[in-house]
Formats: C-alpha cells, structure tokens, sequence
C-alpha cells in the first residue's frame, strides 16, 4: 500500500499526490506494519514528553 505518488509536471517538476482516502479496507495488519506503527507511536510520546506549556 502507497501513500501516494510522484507526478511529473507540465513545468518540470514533481508533485506528490497522495492516494485516496479513506484507504481500501480492511488494511491488513501485518507483523512489519504493526512493528512501524508501533515505533511511530513511541516517537510520538517522547516528542510529547519534549514539549512543555507555560
């Protein structure tokens, strides 16, 4: 599964065009994506715990 695609333009340079959403379900859950998903997460938390409010 794409995210998206490169599209050459008429001027010359390349666009990214995302693919359509929502995405064809069911998304299959397969160890290698669950793995990212899970390393997206933690990512996540500790940008969280990098931020701070006055």
């Amino acid at each position: 599964m794409r995210s998206g695609q490169f599209v050459k333009q008429a001027s010359g340079y390349r666009a990214f065009v995302p693919a359509t959403f929502p995405p064809e379900l069911p998304i299959p859950m397969e160890a290698q994506i669950i793995g990212l998903l899970s390393d997206a997460d933690q990512a996540l938390e500790r940008l969280d715990g990098t931020t701070f409010t006055e």
